[in-house]
């Protein structure tokens, strides 16, 4: 079952203490659920699930939950759509954006628990966020099928 191995305690690096508040898995997938009710969550990978939005081939986001130092989450966003500054505030860890790739921007937040004002503002960003991913890849399902 992925989904009760990505929200068990088993599956951490051994010897290593996890940093994070295991309940903050479920929270954020509230969060987004809340930002999309169509979110598709993927936990047929054993170090990570995949959330994809109705309508678009492309995931948006990529959480590592067996990380010790944190929960890990990546999303794939329009290019150029945020700046680190925009970032500040939201209770992250540690945060950046990969600007690498040609078509998208990555944006890296890695969190360890989540305050109720960091996560009202985290909702913001991230439908925000989401608004920018419709637009680079929802192409009347001609994007590409994998990131």
């Amino acid at each position: 079952n992925g989904e009760r191995w990505h929200l068990g305690d088993k599956g951490f690096p051994p010897g290593k203490k996890v940093q994070w508040d295991r309940a903050l898995l479920k929270q954020m997938l509230q969060l987004v659920r809340e930002i999309e009710p169509g979110i598709e969550a993927r936990w047929d990978v054993q170090h990570f699930i995949t959330l994809r939005v109705p309508g678009v081939r492309r995931w948006w986001a990529q959480w590592q939950t067996k990380q010790a130092a944190g929960l890990i989450c990546f999303f794939l966003g329009k290019k150029g759509q945020f700046n680190l500054s925009r970032l500040e505030g939201l209770g992250a860890a540690s945060a950046s954006i990969d600007s690498k790739r040609e078509d998208s921007d990555v944006l890296k937040l890695v969190f360890q628990h989540l305050e109720p004002s960091q996560a009202a503002k985290l909702k913001g960003l991230l439908a925000e966020h989401l608004g920018g991913f419709r637009e680079a890849f929802d192409k009347g399902g001609t994007s590409r099928d994998s990131a």
